[in-house]
């Protein structure tokens, strides 16, 4: 790397976003409708599912901030969330339906959490809590990011539905 061309450019990071850098932290989850598996290095497959996901605070004392995910509102685009617990709640709602039988676009919202896995050896589980009411608080601060983000999920997700996306 030469001085004449480094300011031309930003050096690639290796790493990426994960759910250790969204622990703790209240986030808004929207499914793409993308969704797969992969195996893992002992050859058992394990689903994932893509979203936009977005951190909405901090954390507890806002001590969750991390070098990958920033301060509140943070977005993650095409994040790919495969923690069992999660991936068990986001994939049904690619294709639920609201009452009126709408696809459900509105996204999951909740607290990022883990606790120790039942069985001794094995990594924690994780999953998502139900917002507190002071999470409810928060949440009001956003309705326009939140209903922001939901009209781009519709449009992407119909657009990709109707086959147009492919065109």
């Amino acid at each position: 790397m030469t001085d004449q061309t480094q300011d031309l450019y930003d050096e690639a990071s290796e790493e990426f976003a994960g759910k250790d850098d969204l622990k703790d932290r209240l986030v808004a989850i929207w499914v793409t409708g993308v969704k797969g598996q992969r195996t893992n290095p002992d050859g058992k497959p394990y689903a994932w599912v893509e979203t936009i996901t977005v951190a909405l605070d901090d954390g507890p004392g806002g001590e969750s901030v991390t070098e990958l995910v920033g301060p509140a509102p943070e977005r993650l685009d095409k994040f790919q969330w495969s923690a069992s617990g999660l991936v068990s709640r986001l994939e049904p709602r690619i294709t639920k339906k609201d009452a009126e039988g709408n696809p459900l676009y509105k996204p999951m919202v909740g607290r990022v959490n883990s606790r120790p896995n039942k069985i001794k050896g094995r990594t924690d589980s994780w999953s998502i809590s139900k917002p507190t009411e002071d999470d409810a608080l928060i949440l009001d601060g956003y309705e326009s990011l939140l209903r922001g983000i939901t009209s781009e999920v519709r449009e992407m997700r119909e657009t990709s539905d109707s086959g147009a996306a492919f065109d």
